[in-house]
């Protein structure tokens, strides 16, 4: 039986399982808090600063632009240097971008210890 999980930013169901180690992003999780390939994605595009800090870029950064297929393969050249766990046909781009605005769930933070 597969260990299961829901996503922790959009919810759909995933299977745990161990990483590659030397995976540098969509890595592969065996917590209850990890995302899916579409959710990892979007977190790694919405950290660069072209896309992620509006101050940089105007107008807005309009995720539609995701569905062209140059910047797919873009994109799946930068998993592949990256060594990602996901595979680039695991990305659903449509999900992607009605999922764009969905925010990210703060990491929990460790518990302070008493002086």
């Amino acid at each position: 039986m597969l260990d299961t999980t829901n996503c922790a930013r959009c919810g759909v169901r995933l299977h745990k399982c161990a990483g590659n180690d030397d995976a540098r992003l969509l890595r592969r999780t065996t917590s209850d808090l990890g995302f899916c390939a579409n959710c990892c994605a979007t977190e790694f595009l919405q950290s660069l600063d072209v896309i992620g800090d509006p101050s940089r870029h105007a107008p807005p950064f309009d995720p539609r632009c995701l569905r062209l297929e140059h910047i797919q393969k873009q994109f799946a050249t930068i998993m592949a240097a990256g060594k990602a766990d996901a595979r680039p046909y695991e990305i659903d781009w449509e999900k992607v971008i009605a999922n764009w605005p969905l925010p990210f769930p703060k990491k929990p933070r460790k518990p302070r210890k008493l002086s």
